[in-house]
């Protein structure tokens, strides 16, 4: 009885030395993304406007197609001033030619990525992208959303969906949320704000409308 007491115990502590250690559970969506009521989209060339639909359509064009969609998903209101909304999408069109740095005045040539790196991803390892004579990575010419938002040494090589806190938030400039896809926010399917909104639903118990 005494061994077969003994071989028991052995073997259920077998058993727990064995068992796999619990995964931890991935970080969810801020809190602020259940909260908000409205949103603005924006760019980082600045807000969706006729300047932008001349100088960059394909920003113009993404930016009027979340706001569509926005209205369509029926969980925000689509606003158009950032000091009425409580989140601020920020969109980012890939240049077929060459992506420029955000701000960077259209007669300089497009800045293309170092063939040695990820051609999906912006140089952020360490490398320093080109600028323009005078400007700085980070300085965009004047315009206030590229700014004060992402670093311009990260700037995207793919298309990008980055959600922020308007400017009178505490915290501007860290993203929310930030996603990259090539064609991401490309008409019809734009999957970046699929994702997002997808993300959105799952993280909100009380989500209302589809991301369809």
């Amino acid at each position: 009885m005494r061994k077969s007491a003994v071989a028991m115990m052995l073997a259920l502590g077998s058993v727990v030395l064995t068992a796999p250690a619990k995964t931890k559970k991935p970080v969810g969506l801020s809190q602020l993304f259940c909260h908000a009521q409205s949103v603005f989209v924006d760019t980082y060339e600045g807000a969706p406007d006729s300047r932008l639909q001349q100088m960059y359509p394909l920003d113009y064009d993404a930016a009027v197609g979340v706001q569509q969609r926005i209205e369509k998903w029926g969980r925000y209101k689509a606003v158009y001033e950032e000091d009425q909304a409580d989140l601020v999408f920020v969109v980012w069109r890939a240049r077929p030619e060459g992506n420029r740095l955000p701000g960077q005045p259209t007669q300089m040539p497009p800045m293309r990525p170092p063939q040695s790196q990820d051609p999906g991803m912006g140089p952020g390892t360490g490398q320093n992208p080109q600028s323009a004579p005078g400007q700085n990575p980070g300085e965009s010419g004047g315009d206030a959303a590229a700014q004060t938002r992402p670093a311009m040494a990260d700037y995207p090589w793919r298309d990008e969906l980055a959600v922020y806190q308007p400017r009178n938030a505490e915290d501007m400039i860290s993203p929310l949320w930030k996603k990259q896809d090539k064609d991401g926010l490309k008409d019809p399917r734009m999957t970046l704000f699929g994702d997002l909104a997808d993300a959105v639903d799952d993280a909100c118990s009380t989500a209302t409308g589809s991301s369809q």
